[in-house]
């Protein structure tokens, strides 16, 4: 990866981008009708898969009015800091340790867990 961070929509290319360990902000606008009626029918706290999976904060998400050339600017400087670096890193490689494994016998597990 050549690049020091990463800024991108929310999507499958937030999960990916935090995979790669590079500190990653997710800004997105969408046409304000559409907006009013996504956010009443938001059940979650986050937009970003990598945020809903580690279920905090991990990457900033502006969205709509909040997504300004200065709030991105706010938003990554502080991630490009060696200790922020270093934890980010951390929490990207236990959501990938998440993400691997059995994923067979996890589903079972929580099936079972279900049922008993």
């Amino acid at each position: 990866a050549a690049s020091t961070a990463v800024l991108l929509a929310s999507g499958t290319a937030a999960l990916e981008s935090v995979l790669t360990g590079r500190p990653t902000v997710a800004a997105y606008r969408m046409n304000p009708w559409t907006y009013r009626l996504v956010k009443g029918k938001l059940e979650t706290e986050f937009v970003t898969l990598p945020n809903y999976l580690a279920n905090q904060a991990l990457i900033p998400e502006l969205i709509q009015d909040q997504a300004t050339t200065q709030a991105i600017v706010n938003a990554i400087q502080p991630q490009l800091k060696e200790g922020v670096s270093d934890l980010f890193l951390a929490q990207a490689q236990s959501i990938h340790e998440t993400l691997t494994g059995d994923v067979t016998d996890r589903a079972s597990d929580a099936i079972l867990d279900e049922l008993l």
